[in-house]
């Protein structure tokens, strides 16, 4: 944000007061479309009051339930993927468990019948 400060402070001052008009400009528009949208909210409550038609939500409250729904969604979504990402380390961590002691069985087995191997060859040397 500092830096954009800081370009605009370096243009010639016509460029400045242009980029002040059109910010200036966009923020009252901003500020009366707010308003007036409250201002008609109000109005057609009062209305439908007056007529006993019910409660007519205003285009924020619509705009707040709609975003609020969304979150929930987002929010739920990742404590799905998040329990999906520790299922998969589990598994990941469970077959790098098990193929390890597989591996040491296999070697063990592997090491036994070579000192068996040669413990026989061994004997067979001596009683010649």
């Amino acid at each position: 944000m500092w830096k954009i400060v800081e370009k605009i402070l370096h243009k010639p001052e016509q460029e400045r007061r242009r980029i002040l008009f059109v910010s200036v400009t966009l923020l009252t528009t901003l500020i009366i479309f707010v308003w007036l949208s409250f201002l008609y909210a109000r109005y057609l409550n009062s209305a439908n009051e007056r007529r006993g038609i019910q409660h007519t939500a205003s285009p924020f409250e619509i705009f707040a339930k709609e975003a609020q729904g969304r979150f929930n969604q987002v929010k739920a979504d990742y404590i799905d993927l998040t329990g999906t990402f520790s299922e998969i380390n589990n598994t990941l961590k469970n077959m790098a468990t098990s193929s390890s002691f597989a591996g040491t069985s296999s070697e063990s087995s592997e090491k036994s019948s070579f000192y068996s191997t040669t413990s026989e060859e061994t004997s067979s040397q001596v009683r010649e």
